[in-house]
C-alpha cells in the first residue's frame, strides 16, 4: 500500500507475516491534499516556502525508502503466487512500479528494475475499499482477500 507519504507492506506464508514495514514521511500539503510535487507541477514546479522545500526532499526521501524496501524484498516477490497492491493514481503505481524516476543521486541504479510489474499475471489491484496504508491495514486485507465465503440459499417451492 502506497499513498499520501505512507508505505505498508508485508509478505504472508502460510497465514503468517514474515516480514512487513510501514512508515510515512511528511510529504503532502495539510489542509489541501495533494503531494508537493503535484501542486508544484501546476505551480510551474518551483518551491516558494521551506515548507514545500521539506514536503518536496521527503517525497524524494519516501520513493527511495520504498525502492529499497521492494529491492530487499525481490526474493520473496519473485517467489510469490500473489502480488496485490493498493496504490491509487498514477505517481503511486510508479514508486512501486519504476524505479527509473529516482534521482541518480539515490544510488538507486545497482538495484535494478523493480520487482513488481503491471505486465506480471501475479499482481493485483486490491479490490478492496482501503484506508490509510499500516500495518493494520495489510492485515485486515491479507485476511478479507484469504479467506472464501459461501452463502447457500435454499430455494423456495
Amino acid at each position: 500500500m502506497c499513498h499520501g507519504g505512507y508505505f505498508a507492506g508485508g509478505v504472508f506464508v502460510n497465514n503468517k507475516c514474515i516480514t512487513h514495514k510501514s512508515f510515512q514521511r511528511y510529504v503532502v500539503r495539510k489542509k489541501q491534499g495533494g503531494k508537493q510535487s503535484s501542486n508544484a507541477k501546476d505551480g510551474g514546479g518551483s518551491y516558494n516556502s521551506v515548507g514545500s522545500q521539506i514536503r518536496a526532499a521527503q517525497e524524494i526521501k519516501w520513493r527511495i525508502d520504498v525502492c529499497h524496501i521492494l529491492s530487499a524484498w525481490r526474493s520473496v516477490i519473485e517467489a510469490s503466487h500473489f502480488i496485490f497492491y493498493v496504490a491509487p493514481g498514477p505517481q503511486n503505481v510508479a514508486v512501486l512500479t519504476d524505479f527509473s524516476s529516482l534521482p541518480s543521486s539515490a544510488q538507486t541504479s545497482q538495484l535494478g528494475a523493480s520487482p513488481v510489474s503491471l505486465t506480471d499475471p501475479r499482481v493485483r489491484k486490491v479490490p478492496l475499499t482501503t484506508h490509510r496504508p499500516n500495518f493494520e491495514e495489510v492485515q485486515r486485507i491479507y485476511a478479507e482477500l484469504s479467506q472464501c465465503h459461501v452463502s447457500y440459499c435454499i430455494p423456495r417451492c
